[in-house]
C-alpha cells in the first residue's frame, strides 16, 4: 500500500507539472519515465462501505461528485489527520512582537515551533483523544472550542496544498474501499508503531489483502 500511495502521490505532482503520469495503467514506458522512476526510488471500514453503498451503489464507481455526500468518510480522513499527522511540529514561526503565552514571556523575534501532535491529542480540547472516533467530526458538539485540528498549519502559512488532499484523500480512499474489499494478512493487529524522521512514517509498511467485492 505505501508504495501505491507513493506513486498515485508523485502522479498527481507530476499531472500537476508536466501533465504526464509515470505510474500504472496508462503511463507510457518513456526514457524520462525510466529516468524519473530511478530518481525517485534513488479500519471502521465496514460503516464506510455501508455509506458508500447507500450513497453510490454497485452500478458505477464513485466520481468527485460523490464526495459531499460521504460524511463518515470524511470523518475518517479527518481522525486519521488528527492522530496521525504527517509532520508533529508545524514549520517554524517567528515572534513579530513581544508577548505572553501560558504565563511565559515571549520575546521579539523569537523562533517558535507549535507542537501540533500535541494539541491534537490534548485531552483538554478532545473527548478521549487516544481512540479513534471519527464520529467526533460528524458530531461537532464532540470536540470543543478553539485551534485544534491543525495537519496542514494555520493562518497565512497554511500548507497551500490543502484544498488538494482534502479533495483527493477521499476521493482515493472511498474509490479503494468501493472497488476492494480489504483483509489484513494475518490475525496481528496493524503495527502503528512510527518511525524516525521530520515526518512520522510508519516503521513498517502497511501489508494488506485485496479481492474484488462481490455484488448480488
Amino acid at each position: 500500500m505505501k508504495s501505491m500511495f507513493f506513486e498515485l502521490t508523485l502522479n498527481v505532482m507530476m499531472r500537476m507539472m508536466a501533465g504526464k503520469r509515470y505510474y500504472g495503467e496508462g503511463a507510457e514506458e518513456l526514457e524520462e519515465e525510466r529516468k524519473f522512476k530511478e530518481i525517485v526510488m534513488t479500519e471502521t471500514l465496514e460503516l464506510t462501505r455501508e455509506e458508500i453503498d447507500k450513497e453510490i451503489g454497485s452500478k458505477r464507481v464513485m466520481e468527485e461528485s460523490d464526495i459531499g455526500k460521504l460524511p463518515y468518510l470524511h470523518g475518517i480522513i479527518k481522525e486519521t489527520l488528527r492522530m496521525c499527522l504527517v509532520t508533529p511540529l508545524l514549520i517554524p514561526h517567528e515572534s513579530s512582537e513581544e508577548c505572553s503565552v501560558g504565563g511565559f514571556c515571549i520575546p521579539r523575534g523569537t523562533m517558535l515551533l507549535a507542537n501540533t501532535w500535541a494539541i491534537q491529542n490534548d485531552p483538554g480540547c478532545w473527548e478521549q483523544p487516544s481512540e479513534f472516533n471519527p464520529e467526533r467530526f460528524i458530531r461537532p458538539e464532540m470536540v470543543k472550542n478553539g485551534f485544534k485540528m491543525l495537519p496542514f498549519g494555520t493562518g497565512r502559512r497554511t500548507s497551500p496544498g490543502e484544498s488538494l488532499a482534502m479533495g483527493l484523500f477521499p476521493f482515493t480512499l472511498g474509490s479503494l474501499i468501493q472497488c476492494f474489499e480489504w483483509e489484513r494478512i494475518g490475525e496481528e493487529m496493524v503495527d502503528m508503531s512510527e518511525g524516525n524522521g521530520l515526518t512520522i512514517p510508519k516503521a513498517h509498511p502497511l501489508l494488506a489483502k485485496c479481492t474484488t467485492p462481490t455484488y448480488d
